[in-house]
């Protein structure tokens, strides 16, 4: 229904005929619309809340990335540290290190930073710029500490060498880049308002100030040259102990003896007692025989050993009859350079009880 407006005109009637005055007021009809549906308001309003919301979260879950990340970058300056002053010992202390100290000090440091590298490179969500500067800090170190320890054990083993003090002075300088690297990656975290760390990221040193570069090298380089039989070339490789399963027990003669039984286990501990790894292809060979009987053989391999590092090699089921003795032995195949010899061999009567 349209509005419908009757004016406040007067008109005068009257029934008889004479005029009656009649006031018509202002009358205003509306047409009934219908409310608009509330729904559509609470759908606006959902729309609004899901966005702050979702506004929210991704700040929130970029400022915990944020985080993480430094979190993450400190715990490697962390493990950086303790292996940058790992090598610090070892230079202040170079004139009480055998040649495996030496090896291990620097083998651990350079594990330390393959683990770094290895962490960083499987973190793809890293600030690029920042893991780039720690990947080559980690590089340089790397290539130095490998080229000191070839450098420095090249001097050791052959004096007379001169090429040595170069290579030295060029890996001290590979590890000071890496240090000034370094610094650079500080910085540049301390400068980014986007990260975030709740402690101190740790100054990772390998090589400090008061060590300049090429005094250093002389240093180290004389030192190297002096007759110094800890740090020299050394080859050991050596029958430690020998055993048997079941295990056997001295007679009052303190001859090894075991049960009555048909067959047992020789187990014999080879220890490389060098300061250098064994790579070599090496074989540990067994014979047992009773007096004017035939020979029963046996070889096995011996894995590579690091220095101070021990293996068991086993025979099992070796035939044997009881109330029998035997005559063993066991032999090490040689090694190049390998000057004790006494140690790589060993033989003895068995008697297996009646």
């Amino acid at each position: 229904m349209l509005p419908l407006s009757i004016g406040g005109s007067q008109d005068e009637r009257r029934c008889d005929g004479s005029r009656i005055a009649i006031t018509y007021q202002e009358v205003t009809s509306y047409r009934t619309l219908p409310n608009r549906s509330r729904g559509k308001w609470w759908l606006v309003a959902l729309v609004v809340v899901l966005a702050l919301g979702w506004t929210f979260n991704a700040l929130l879950s970029t400022t915990r990335t944020e985080t993480t990340l430094a979190e993450e970058l400190r715990s490697h300056t962390i493990t950086l540290d303790r292996a940058a002053r790992a090598f610090v010992r070892l230079i202040e202390q170079i004139d009480t290190l055998d040649r495996s100290d030496l090896a291990s000090i620097i083998t651990q440091s350079r594990d330390s930073l393959g683990a770094v590298e290895a962490s960083l490179d499987q973190d793809t969500d890293s600030a690029s710029n920042l893991t780039s500067l720690l990947g080559t800090a980690l590089d340089l170190w790397d290539e130095g500490l490998e080229g000191f320890e070839a450098a420095f054990l090249s001097a050791v083993d052959d004096p007379f060498n001169y090429v040595v003090e170069e290579q030295l002075i060029a890996a001290l300088v590979n590890i000071r880049s890496g240090d000034r690297v370094y610094q650079s990656f500080l910085e540049d975290m301390a400068a980014d308002p986007d990260i975030q760390s709740f402690s101190d990221f740790r100054a990772v040193v390998f090589l400090p100030a008061q060590y300049p570069v090429v005094d250093t090298a002389e240093f180290l380089t004389t030192f190297a040259r002096l007759s110094r039989p800890s740090l020299e070339f050394a080859t050991d490789l050596a029958i430690e102990q020998i055993t048997s399963f079941p295990e056997w027990i001295s007679d009052l003669e303190g001859r090894p003896v075991i049960i009555p039984t048909d067959s047992f286990d020789l187990l014999v501990v080879v220890a490389n007692r060098g300061n250098v790894e064994i790579t070599a292809e090496t074989f540990l060979e067994l014979s047992i025989w009773p007096p004017g009987e035939a020979i029963q053989t046996r070889v096995l391999d011996v894995p590579a050993l690091q220095p101070g590092e021990k293996t068991t090699i086993t025979f099992y089921e070796l035939a044997v009859t009881s109330d029998t003795s035997y005559q063993v032995e066991v032999r090490l195949s040689y090694i190049e350079g390998d000057q004790t010899l006494d140690d790589n061999s060993y033989g003895f009567t068995l008697q297996v009880s009646g």
